[in-house]
């Protein structure tokens, strides 16, 4: 076995006290006053695959933590493009801003701004669009706070798992299967469409989303820059 990884295992299971290679032979030292024996060949490889299934769970938890947080961003299509990352500020002030949406009147504006970009909507409108990230009716955010709580649990199950594993065919056979893997994807222009054709839509609010459409390309640009916000006040 190579130096260098017995190094790392002398490193990671034994305290640096117990040993040393010597500088000209190479060969390992084993203090023999220590009540920790020296390890044998077939106890150097037995400790070889325990780091590398160490350094294997450490891979797939980075994994599992990547596909976690990409299914917790929310992404604002139509206009510029606008992503409301996982964990971040923003990304709470977003659902705390949604969450009282269906407390408004229906006329009353509601408005973001993430950096350079934000937009500006209607109650109504905004209740619609980014239904998506609640129940069909709003409920002050119950449905939202019941997928975090299946997203947190098939993490927690995954990640207590990838630790238990034993063998490396137990850790390949962990899996995870978050719901939305890429996130809430959001398409504005899709909504209006199903806002327009949906007859419970007050005609205040088919109004305002006819004339937010692009004259040219019949599309709503509703993520704008923050000059545009301003342009448009």
């Amino acid at each position: 076995m190579d130096t260098l990884i017995k190094k790392r295992i002398l490193l990671t299971f034994y305290s640096e006290a117990e040993w040393a290679f010597d500088s000209l032979s190479g060969d390992l030292q084993w203090d023999v006053s220590n009540s920790t024996a020296k390890p044998t060949s077939e106890k150097f490889l037995e400790l070889e695959k325990v780091l590398t299934l160490n350094a294997d769970k450490a891979t797939k938890i980075e994994l599992l933590n990547r596909d976690f947080n990409a299914s917790k961003k929310i992404t604002i299509q139509n206009g510029n493009t606008l992503i409301i990352e996982h964990d971040t500020p923003e990304r709470d002030y977003f659902l705390q801003l949604i969450e009282i949406v269906s407390k408004l009147r229906p006329t009353e504006a509601v408005e973001y701004v993430q950096g350079k970009l934000g937009f500006r909507i209607l109650s109504e409108i905004a209740a619609y669009i980014f239904k998506d990230l609640f129940t069909a009716t709003l409920t002050n955010g119950t449905e939202l706070n019941a997928r975090k709580r299946n997203k947190t649990t098939i993490y927690n199950n995954a990640l207590e798992n990838i630790n238990n594993v034993a063998t490396q065919t137990e850790l390949d056979a962990v899996t995870w299967n978050f719901l939305n893997p890429d996130g809430i994807i959001i398409n504005v222009n899709n909504k209006a469409a199903e806002m327009l054709a949906d007859p419970t839509v007050s005609d205040f609010a088919k109004a305002a989303i006819n004339a937010a459409k692009d004259p040219i390309t019949n599309e709503i640009h509703l993520v704008k820059t923050l000059a545009e916000l301003v342009a448009d006040s």
